[in-house]
């Protein structure tokens, strides 16, 4: 038997994998159908044929969008984040609304669909693979040798999800997502190939994974074993989800690049991005101390630049896309660069990733600790090291050419705390990988690598991932697993917590 570890970095516009095999101790990404590693994050119902498409925007049909982050929150949480800064901010279930061609099914299931689609993909990549078969992005292959391999495989998953700074937030998101997980692997263990799924029609796969919720729901009815048995199936069926900005910072410390201290990471994805501050000593995660998923990302800059490149009122998703190859194939012009700082900077609607920064770590880091005696001093300390260290940029958004040659500089104004503004450099993770050294290591794969690096950090071991909660230094905020009794498991049938 081998055994895969699969990081799966669902996200809002494109999902990236990245394969450990446990046997050979060897990491490859995954080139999907398409001949890339990223797999748009879209599907499509096509009503004629009666059939889903995953990640194929060519084909006609109703489009389902930015299902992923609609799916994340429920309405009482989306509430209170479209209100934490004065509803600024893109709600995300306007967006699934807005561009999504229509929204009668819910979120929840179009993740399970996507989930389970991405899942079957890589298991029959692996059974051509035994079976002899080369299939597109197998770089296990060449290491092989030709060599004959039993088909009986063993897949984990470790599946990153949306982080969020609030206790019972994170809790739901956690919940809700390992929940549509196990769903997910339940509906993949019906198919025999991943045909057998893209073939099976609308109502067909929407009554099964009803049929499944509705057992996992009767089975994990709220009793005080609940929590218990639940961890227990998600063990058993070998699965974990994790928050997204802990996986970026988790391959980071892989690189043994980071001298010690305290360090700010901004993963800018196409829908959302990370914040996320951590201390590092001796190559080694100290504390994590805050982070936050906030609405800002790569498409608020090609939609502003596509409005005032052609006075548009509206920007749909299709020249968004269009816009983004035009930035990214051509040199642009000093318009561009003074809308992407605007952006930066949050002069365009009040709200930039500078002002995002600036609230994570007043709001959640700093007073609080510096209103403590216990803490103040340590939170003083933290002002030195926190200025004097790069933020370092990940994500597709880190591309950017605004962000190029150290053209940006992030300034958070800290008032009196430095006396002024504070520049701080953006730097790429690219600075601190130089090279990937996985799978074919080709040019290809390398200038990609800051898009890549959170599946890759999904793959290696869990003990980072379980020190993302706040030290006992810090305030207000009760570890996960003590939250654990009060939020179980979330039912997808009758869409509720419980």
């Amino acid at each position: 038997m081998t055994n895969f570890l699969v990081g799966l970095d669902f996200g809002t516009s494109q999902t990236k994998v990245c394969i450990y095999n446990e046997t050979f101790d060897t990491r490859e990404f995954v080139k999907f159908a398409n001949g890339d590693y990223f797999l748009p994050t879209v599907i499509v119902y096509n009503s004629v044929k009666d059939k889903f498409y995953y990640g194929d925007e060519s084909v006609e049909g109703v489009v389902f969008r930015y299902f992923k982050m609609a799916a994340a929150e429920d309405d009482d949480l989306i509430q209170s984040t479209y209100e934490d800064l004065n509803g600024v901010l893109t709600n995300q279930f306007s967006d699934y609304k807005k561009y999504s061609s229509d929204t009668q099914i819910k979120a929840e299931i179009l993740v399970v669909l996507y989930l389970t689609y991405v899942y079957l993909f890589v298991r029959d990549s692996k059974k051509s693979l035994a079976n002899g078969n080369r299939p597109l992005g197998s770089r296990l292959a060449s290491l092989l040798g030709g060599r004959s391999e039993s088909s009986n495989h063993d897949f984990k998953i470790n599946l990153g999800y949306p982080t969020e700074w609030n206790s019972p937030k994170l809790l739901k998101r956690k919940v809700k997502f390992e929940s549509l997980l196990m769903v997910s692997r339940k509906l993949a263990d019906d198919f025999t190939h991943l045909s057998d799924f893209t073939n099976r029609g609308k109502l067909s796969l929407i009554e099964r994974i009803d049929d499944i919720s509705s057992n996992f729901s009767k089975e994990f009815s709220v009793n005080s074993t609940t929590s218990s048995r639940i961890e227990e199936e998600l063990y058993r069926r070998g699965l974990s989800v994790f928050p997204e900005s802990a996986a970026g910072v988790n391959y980071l410390l892989q690189t043994k690049r980071l001298t010690d201290g305290i360090y700010t990471t901004l993963d800018i994805g196409g829908g959302t991005s990370d914040i996320a501050m951590f201390e590092v000593r001796n190559n080694e995660l100290k504390c994590y101390y805050c982070s936050e998923s906030v609405s800002i990302a790569s498409n608020d800059f090609y939609r502003q630049y596509a409005l005032c490149r052609n006075a548009e009122s509206d920007v749909g998703y299709d020249k968004i896309r269009e816009i983004e190859l035009i930035v990214n194939n051509q040199e642009l012009n000093s318009n561009y660069f003074e809308i992407c700082r605007k952006i930066v900077r949050g002069d365009l609607n009040n709200s930039g990733i500078e002002f995002a920064i600036r609230k994570m770590f007043y709001r959640r880091f700093y007073l609080p600790l510096h209103q403590k005696e216990e803490s103040r001093q340590f939170a003083i300390k933290t002002l030195s090291e926190v200025h004097g260290r790069p933020i370092i940029l990940l994500g597709g958004g880190s591309n950017l050419k605004v962000f190029k040659g150290g053209r940006y500089c992030f300034f958070l104004n800290f008032g009196n705390l430095l006396n002024g503004d504070r520049a701080l450099l953006a730097k790429s993770i690219t600075d601190y990988v130089p090279s990937l050294n996985i799978g074919d290591n080709n040019q290809d794969l390398n200038s990609k690598k800051s898009l890549l690096v959170l599946a890759l950090g999904l793959t290696y071991g869990n003990q980072n991932f379980n020190n993302f909660q706040l030290s006992d230094l810090n305030f207000e905020r009760p570890l996960i697993d003590e939250m654990r009794e009060d939020v179980r498991y979330y039912d997808l049938f009758y869409d509720s917590y419980k």
